[in-house]
């Protein structure tokens, strides 16, 4: 194996590992600004929806950076869809998912960038 060879496939087995490293503040800022977002956007009657608002880190291992947004409140996913309640029909709320679906969206492409950017060229 001559030195270029092997200095190529050192780089390709550690990419892996820089890349996750460097998508996770890029993860986690996304995530925090959907909280932000959502826990803004959320109308304050009781304050129950803000209240089941967390961000948690749940990574799958070093190379799986993850954040889930979620909402732990049982009646959320009504405020969200909206539907027949007790006190009659509610429009959707419409606030977790627009919000959350624009942040991956943004997210996904600045992790694409920077795959395209870190790629090992040969």
């Amino acid at each position: 194996m001559t030195q270029t060879m092997a200095m190529y496939i050192q780089a390709l087995e550690g990419w892996p590992v820089e890349v996750a490293d460097a998508a996770r503040p890029i993860i986690e800022r996304h995530a925090k600004a959907a909280f932000e977002e959502i826990k803004a956007g959320y109308p304050v009657v009781t304050g129950r929806l803000r209240d089941g608002l967390y961000l948690k880190d749940t990574d799958k291992g070093p190379l799986h950076p993850s954040v889930t947004v979620g909402n732990d409140v049982e009646y959320a996913l009504i405020f969200e869809a909206g539907g027949m309640t007790t006190a009659g029909p509610k429009p959707a709320g419409r606030v977790f998912i627009p919000i959350t679906v624009r942040e991956r969206r943004a997210m996904r492409a600045e992790v694409v960038e920077l795959l395209e950017r870190s790629a090992p060229r040969g």
